[in-house]
Parts: structure tokens; sequence; C-alpha cells
């Protein structure tokens, strides 16, 4: 016990001249994922399937009394460490209990996804909890936290999710709608928001053919990755992230298709919006903004409206009609049931995203949009480490790379970098995660998350954002740059201009330029220019039959005056 490991035990609590063990009670008790009760009866607890809050979990554990040379303060107690806990009784008593755990039964989830194993607070044990995950995608199509799958038109911009009682500083979700259909009103995301505290970010489309993202917080266009004020954004594949690390919670978004993670055990019973309410239970997943249980979501996402200027027509809340079940057939959509995606089936449910299918399919003619249901669908099996790689067998869904990238339909969602630390390596091989993208071709890597340029050789990237191999020198804005051996940087100095020429003006009319040399733009050179109103004009004085006359010489900017004979006679003063 006082071996060094327990470093936050005080040494007046635990004396380390303990003697002899008294006695060992080996005990039994029966906990909950959120309580913790030692009695000395057995206490059961029922799971069910809309509840994961509580949770029939049985902790084992063991008490040692030992003496001690200095009695302890009767009915006091310390946690140790390793899950041991000191405990003075009331006959002064040292008493050590240390905590076991044996493994809860599993839960099942309204959302028919695996539940989660998720430490207890102490450490000591862990319980089940059902992940919360809300997605959006086409036209668009909605997946509740808790799994409720409903198709919703409106043009507006939308609560996705906020909290019912507040208990973070301005936290929420938002989505922007637009119309994208041609004469059916069926509407696509565009502006996808996220509140956190003093921030507010925002992903929007600069382009939608092909879509090309930008990323704005409060206003101002950042670059990515970015880590500020409690936010990580950063790219993954094909698409743009929000990471919330306090919350523990993330959103992905590429345009057209977006998906919030959110811990149970923080969110439980306290969120609303189009998203849900993260409760494992289905039956209050169309809970209005008013807190009444809609009959259908559509009435549910009709009430999470938000004021908009620049969309006046959404101030009125007009029901939207109900859409109409799809008809239509598609070997596109039937690829969601098929052989490709079946491996992915158990982890999460096909149908919801064969039923978005089909109505894009039906809606939104030559369009190609039905194409996001199943890259949706293929990126959440790729978050739980299934690889689909169905473009493979969908023609009609491309996706094309620039020049120096190459498509991986199963590519690490955080890519090794040369800037990559052996521990941040380390688990990112236990990332089991995958995502589709364009990546560096074989045997190249991004030279960081920052600057993302493939490189074969780790050496540097100077400031004109090209690799360098170690030992290579380079000029850049006029200063001669070298690559350090050993990831040492780059360092740069002036260049030394031994082959330009000054010239010096000494004769009249010139004045001195400086100015870039003709041979090397990164040195100057002194030159001399000519002004005439510089020159003294010193005049001969000449006799009748002669004139001035000027003339300048190679090399000279001044004339000089001579007195030139004119062909005319001369008689006295007079000239004829």
């Amino acid at each position: 016990m006082c071996d060094g490991s327990c470093g936050q035990t005080p040494a007046v609590e635990i004396p380390c001249d303990t003697t002899t063990t008294i006695t060992t009670t080996p005990t039994t008790t029966k906990t909950t994922t959120k309580t913790t009760t030692t009695t000395p009866t057995t206490t059961k607890t029922t799971t069910t399937a809309t509840t994961t809050k509580t949770t029939t979990k049985t902790t084992k554990s063991s008490t040692t009394i030992i003496s001690t040379t200095t009695p302890c303060v009767p009915y006091t107690n310390w946690q140790i460490c390793n899950c041991t806990k000191a405990i003075c009784n009331a006959a002064g008593q040292l008493q050590i209990v240390e905590k076991g755990c044996i493994p809860p039964p599993q839960i099942k989830c309204a959302n028919q996804m695996q539940p989660i194993a998720v430490p207890d607070d102490d450490l000591c044990c862990w319980h089940w909890e059902c992940p919360c995950m809300c997605a959006g995608w086409g036209d668009p199509h909605y997946l509740t936290f808790d799994g409720t799958y409903y198709t919703y038109n409106g043009n507006c911009t939308y609560v996705l999710v906020e909290e019912i009682v507040k208990t973070i500083d301005n936290f929420g979700i938002y989505l922007d709608n637009y119309d994208c259909g041609d004469t059916t009103g069926v509407t696509c995301p565009r502006n996808l928001t996220v509140q956190y505290e003093t921030q507010e970010i925002t992903i929007s489309p600069t382009s939608f053919a092909p879509i090309n993202l930008e990323t704005r917080i409060n206003g101002q266009l950042v670059l990515l990755p970015y880590t500020k004020y409690g936010l990580k954004l950063y790219k993954s594949g094909v698409y743009y992230v929000v990471e919330i690390p306090d919350l523990k919670t993330n959103v992905t978004y590429n345009g057209i298709t977006f998906t919030i993670k959110m811990p149970y055990g923080k969110f439980y019973n306290n969120t609303h919006g189009q998203c849900g309410t993260c409760t494992n239970s289905q039956a209050d997943d169309c809970m209005m903004a008013n807190g009444t249980i809609a009959k259908d979501c559509i009435t549910m996402a009709d009430s999470y409206i938000v004021s908009d200027p620049a969309k006046p027509q959404c101030k009125s809340n007009t029901p939207l009609p109900k859409p109409i079940n799809p008809t239509c057939k598609s070997s596109l959509c039937d690829l969601i049931m098929g052989p490709i995606f079946k491996a992915c089936h158990a982890a999460q449910p096909p149908q919801p995203f064969y039923q978005a299918c089909l109505y894009d399919s039906c809606n939104v003619a030559n369009s190609n949009i039905e194409c996001t249901s199943l890259q949706h669908y293929a990126t959440i099996c790729g978050d739980h480490g299934i690889c689909i790689p169905w473009r493979s067998q969908a023609l009609d869904c491309p996706i094309t790379c620039p020049s120096d990238r190459v498509y991986n339909a199963c590519g690490s969602p955080i890519p090794l970098t040369c800037q990559t630390t052996p521990s941040d390596a380390a688990a990112l091989k236990n990332d089991k995660r995958v995502v589709e993208g364009c990546f560096c071709p074989t045997d190249t890597k991004p030279f960081s998350a920052a600057i993302d340029i493939c490189v074969s050789d780790c050496g540097c990237v100077g400031p004109d954002n090209v690799p360098r191999s170690y030992g290579e020198s380079f000029v850049f804005n006029c200063e001669i740059c070298t690559c350090l051996e050993g990831g040492r940087g780059i360092t740069c100095q002036n260049q030394e201009c031994l082959d330009v020429v000054n010239e010096q003006c000494i004769l009249e009319g010139f004045y001195s330029v400086t100015q870039p040399s003709a041979t090397n733009k990164c040195c100057n050179e002194t030159v001399c220019r000519c002004d005439p109103s510089l020159c003294s004009n010193n005049f001969p004085v000449c006799g009748p039959g002669y004139e001035i006359v000027g003339d300048v010489d190679a090399g000279h900017c001044c004339p000089t005056y001579v007195c030139k004979q004119k062909q005319v006679c001369v008689s006295g003063n007079a000239e004829y």
C-alpha cells in the first residue's frame, strides 16, 4: 500500500507500519450503472429494451481488516487505487475493501445498434449504453437517435439537436435546407451549423457539382485542421468533422449527408429537435418543441423551424403534406439489400436506407441523388469497421479524385502523416473504423494534417508548400533555404549578390537608381540614369559667322557645345 503507486493517498491515513492481517471477509453486492448499494441481501433490477440507465450488474468485493500502530479516525474512508478503498470502522480498525466486477448482461437498443460498454465513474466496472446517433441524407431523410426513420421536405432552417434543460452554454445543432428537386418540392441539406459556448461553426458548400465545402467560425473563414476553444475541426475522407471532446460529441457533414453522435450518459432524456430524444425508446421520438408527442415525425419536424432573415416565408408554421410512399424500383437501391452490404445488416439495419433510396429514385429524376443513401449506409458501416466497396457495383455513382490522389473505399479516418507521433500512431492502429475518400498513393503519405501534400520522403515542406528532401536547398522569396537533416526543420538566409556590379555615377547629368538586377531578380543593382536638367549648359560665345552646336558623346549625358562656322559671308559684324 506504500509502494509509490498510490501517490494520492494521504500519508496520515494509511500508516506504513501496518502489522498483521486479522481477517478477510468476502462479500457479494448487486449494483446498477448509476448507483452502488452494499446490502446483506440480493437486489434484482430488470433491463428492458427501452431503458439503459439501469443495467443488472454483479460486483464482488473483499474486505481485509488490518491492525495499525495508530488507530484511524472512525467512519472515515478514502479511495486508494486499483479499485481499493480504505474504511475506518467504528472500532477504529482499518478495512481495505477491494472491488471486483462481473460483466453485466447485454441490453437491447431501440435503434437496433449494438450497445457500447462504458466504464463506470470509478473505472472499477462498466455498464451498457445504447449509442445515440442521428443521421440525415438525400432529400432529406432522417434517422433519429432511437432509430425512427422519416422523410421531411421542409426548405427552412431547423433545430436538429438542442437541450431541453440547458446544462451546456449555447449548445445546438441546426440544418438549413433548400429546394433541390425540379418539380416535386424535394429539399436537400445545405448549411450545417454547430453552436457551442462562444463559437458558431458553419459548414457550407461553395459549389455543388462537385461539392466543395468551406468552414466558418463566427463568420470568419478557417482552414482545417482547427483546434481551439474546446473544438476540433478536421477532414476525414469525404467528410468534414466537428468534435467537441468535453461533450464527447461528433458531427460529420459532406454537403449532403450528416451524422451526429452524442453520449447517452450525458444527453439521456434531455434532447429535442428533428433528431429526437435519445431515450432508447421510439415512443417519444416525435416530441414537438412544446413537449407534446406528435402523431408522426413530419408534424414534429414542422415545430422546429428556426427564424432566418434570409427566409421570411419560414415564419409561418404551415404543416407540410406527408410524402408519398415510393412505388418505383431501382437496381441501384437493390444493392443495399444485396450481398455487397450483407456484412453490415446485423450492425446497422438496412431498411431505412433502402426506403430512402427508393423515395429519391421516384422523386428526383436524373440526379443520382439515390447514391447518397448507399454512401451514407456505407459510411455508417465503416464506422463499425465494416468495409463496403459498393461503388464498384454502382457505376452511376462515381467519385473523382485529384490527380495526386487515389480513391479508397476503406481508408483510415485519420491517415498517418509525417508529423504523427508514435503514441498517436499506436492509437490509430487500434482504430478499426474505415472511411471512403481520396488518399495519398501507396508508399506516400500526407506531410501533415495542415500541409496536405503527399510525400514519399518525410523531409520538409517549405513555405512554398513544396516537399523537400533532407539536405535539399531551394530558393524562396529571395532566400536560400535548406531542409535540415533529422527533421530539424528549414533554415533560410539571404542570398549573397556577388555577381552584381554597381555603377558609379561620376559624369555630369547622371544620377544613381537602385533596382532589381537584370540577371538576378533577388539582388539589387545600382545603375546610372541620365537627366538633362542636371546639366550645367555652359555655352561658348561665338562671333559672326559661327553658331553654337551641341553634341552628346557616347557614354555621356550632357552635350558638349562648340562654335561651328556657318555657310555665310561676314563683313564687319554682319552676316550675308
